[in-house]
């Protein structure tokens, strides 16, 4: 499968995600030529982790913003909040 590229680079997250439904439209057609197939899920894995990472740099950024200074994170963000219910 040809690596993954990011060239040319979107603009910002908004224009990755506008090519990445653009893409999905072209997979989903029946015509699709095979080799442009390969091109377009290797450029679509490209795009995905280049939102991946805005994603985590804007959680890290309210993170940073939400912290109180001095304190520090310890939680993981994504983890389930603990059942303190009495039972």
């Amino acid at each position: 499968m040809t690596p993954p590229t990011l060239d040319p680079v979107p603009t910002g997250y908004a224009d990755a995600i506008d090519e990445l439904e653009s893409i999905l439209r072209e997979i989903e057609d029946d015509d699709v030529d095979v080799d442009h197939l390969a091109q377009q899920v290797s450029r679509a894995a490209a795009l995905i982790e280049f939102c991946r990472d805005r994603i985590l740099a804007a959680r890290a950024a309210v993170d940073d913003a939400t912290t109180p200074e001095g304190a520090t994170v310890t939680a993981d963000s994504d983890a389930e909040p603990a059942d303190v219910s009495a039972g």
